[in-house]
């Protein structure tokens, strides 16, 4: 999980030199990177009741196939709509993915109150 995290972590600075490097303008970027934040915060809420009733595992390997999508649309596309479609798609899977309310659930349901704070805290 902690792997994960770096990768998004690492995301977030690529994405918007990224899209720089295609031409894209300040005020582009700053949009298209607005769509994933705004469709991961909606998400977060709905996705972490959905674990809660449906389980775990499903929402990781959907949050998973989302942000390959993502990837996969980044690498084949500068359409500006596109990467708008894959900003969108990707944001689901960060509302699966790690550090999110599936993660933090999955972390609740394996661990007992004092492993906790540690697990939390090392991924």
């Amino acid at each position: 999980m902690s792997l994960r995290r770096m990768v998004m972590g690492f995301l977030q600075i690529v994405r918007p030199i990224y899209f720089a490097l295609i031409g894209f303008s300040p005020m582009a970027i700053g949009l298209l990177l607005s769509i994933a934040t705004v469709i991961a915060a909606l998400h977060h809420i709905s996705f972490g009741l959905l674990s809660d009733r449906y389980g775990r595992k499903p929402f990781f390997i959907l949050g998973g196939l989302f942000a390959t999508v993502r990837l996969i649309i980044f690498a084949i596309s500068t359409d500006f709509w596109l990467l708008a479609l894959g900003q969108g798609i990707g944001a689901l899977g960060e509302g699966v993915g790690a550090g999110q309310p599936v993660v933090s659930g999955y972390i609740i349901d394996k661990t007992n109150t004092r492993q906790r704070m540690t697990t939390f805290n090392t991924l």
